[in-house]
């Protein structure tokens, strides 16, 4: 277990070198990003060799999202504050553009899929998916300042 967690470790500390946006919304993606690692190490139970053939594959698609989310940043705001703020070909070329980038990101799922069926058994590339999902909605639950499933005064 301490290999699994030396090896996690590593692997986070390769991804977590990016250039800093703002001091405070980088430590805080650190943050997110360190407690997901750990998430996934919990619930994927990765023996040494399988850890050591999943993180470097896991950075290499996380590196890859993010090239790819940073194409896409052009935030023009919502819809409904697009009146007269911009013309129709500046929004049709954010849509177009806004489609294309979700396009290439399928194309990037299903290629990491078939990485990760390479290195890890296929129900624990199952697990990954689903670990990865269970995640994000405790990280949205976590900002809404919601409880936990199945806590509270209903749920105990």
């Amino acid at each position: 277990m301490k290999q699994i967690l030396l090896i996690t470790m590593l692997a986070l500390s390769a991804y977590s070198f990016a250039q800093p946006e703002t001091a405070d919304r980088e430590s805080r993606r650190e943050e997110i990003e360190q407690k997901k690692v750990a998430y996934l190490a919990s619930k994927l139970t990765l023996t040494t060799a399988e850890a050591q053939a999943f993180w470097p594959v896991y950075n290499e698609y996380q590196a890859e999202l993010k090239t790819l989310r940073s194409a896409g940043k052009r935030d023009l705001g919502k819809p409904s504050e697009w009146k007269g703020r911009y013309n129709e070909n500046e929004i049709d070329e954010f849509m177009n553009t806004r489609f294309s980038l979700d396009r290439k990101r399928v194309d990037l799922d299903e290629q990491y899929y078939k990485k990760f069926k390479n290195v890890l058994p296929l129900e624990k590339v199952a697990m990954y998916y689903e670990a990865e999902h269970e995640f994000k909605k405790e990280v949205m639950r976590s900002i809404r300042g919601d409880k936990p499933e199945g806590r509270g005064p209903q749920g105990r």
